[in-house]
Parts: structure tokens; sequence; C-alpha cells
């Protein structure tokens, strides 16, 4: 007979009841997984080359260091912001579900963002 633990008892039972879903699309995910594989793709990195003030992506070819036109000419009252993950689509509304929305158990996958 094959032993099982309590809690893993316990968390079979849960996710019969509570099956685990996309937190921004609904559809089923794996047990411990919070965004299903399309939303997933939707997450855009912030690669180089980017704004040494703001982070902002520049599409195209650069050499060197750079300031984008947004802070060219603007007084900024930090020396730079760094982002990992653009602040659109997926990420902000799973920040938004965070936030917002009480939504604790994705403090995980926001973690995992830093």
């Amino acid at each position: 007979m094959i032993a099982l633990h309590k809690s893993e008892l316990f968390q079979a039972a849960v996710s019969l009841l509570y099956p685990a879903t996309c937190s921004i699309c609904g559809k089923r995910v794996r047990a411990g997984e919070y965004l299903c594989e399309a939303c997933e793709a939707k997450i855009v990195r912030i690669v180089p080359p980017f704004c040494d003030t703001c982070s902002e992506p520049f599409e195209g070819s650069m050499n060197s260091a750079f300031t984008c036109a947004n802070c060219a000419h603007r007084t900024i009252h930090f020396k730079a912001a760094v982002a990992a993950y653009r602040g659109r689509g997926v990420v902000r509304d799973v920040i938004h579900e965070f936030k917002y929305n009480r939504q604790i158990h994705l403090r995980y996958l926001v973690a995992r963002w830093l």
C-alpha cells in the first residue's frame, strides 16, 4: 500500500475540490503554478538596450549607454530606476490582483520576478 503523508493527502483533496487555475485567464494549471503557459508567454522581460535612467526599452541597436527622450530634458530626482519586466499586460494584472484584490498567494510569483 502506498504511504501518503497527511499533508500530501490533504493537498490532493484540496486540489480535487479547488483545482489550480491561472490567476489571469482562469485556465487550469499544475498545482503550485500561478500562470498558464499562454499568459506566461505574454510577459515581456526588459533586455538591453534600455534607458540608463528609467529602464525604458529601446527597440533597435545601441552600442553604448543612452538616456531616452523622455528622461533627457527632465529634471529627474533619482539616479536610476531598474525594472526586470514591463509593467504592462500580464505583469500589471498580477500586481493589481496582488495589491488591490488581496490575492496574497501571488506573493511567490511577484517575488520570483524581483
